[in-house]
């Protein structure tokens, strides 16, 4: 199975979407903060790089006999990934979804999973079986995505 960022390099020929404003951000911890509760060198933790992917197609393999499940977004999904102590980390606050991974490839591909997962989910639920902040996630998954 190709990855994530594979499909969005193939869609891109195909979609332009403006990326006025996406960047690398660089965050920086409060000198020495951290080394009362690292045993690694104090360094290592000063700086975390927070990089924002605009991805707008989502893909997920369930198991090894079940198709290849794809939802694609009307407009790219902002995507924070940011490297932990041990794992990357993937996540969309407004869509409530956070993903993790021992690489930052397999941080994205955890999140394209929980996207298709969390479309499939609003998509056979009714809102009447859904309170408070699902009501709103379900109006966003079913409004800004489709299924390929």
């Amino acid at each position: 199975m190709k990855s994530a960022l594979a499909f969005q390099e193939e869609r891109a020929q195909d979609y332009d979407p403006p990326l006025s404003g996406w960047r690398r951000v660089v965050t920086s911890t409060v000198e020495g903060a951290l080394d009362a509760f690292s045993d690694s060198p104090a360094a290592a933790w000063r700086h975390t790089a927070i990089v924002r992917y605009p991805l707008w197609k989502f893909v997920a393999k369930k198991d090894n006999d079940a198709p290849v499940t794809t939802v694609t977004s009307s407009q790219p999904i902002e995507v924070e990934v940011r490297r932990g102590e041990r794992l990357y980390f993937a996540e969309n606050e407004a869509l409530s979804i956070f993903a993790a991974g021992d690489t930052e490839q397999d941080a994205i591909s955890d999140f394209s999973v929980q996207v298709v997962c969390q479309f499939e989910h609003y998509q056979d639920t009714p809102v009447e079986q859904l309170l408070g902040e699902a009501v709103r996630l379900k109006e966003v998954f079913l409004g800004s995505f489709k299924l390929e």
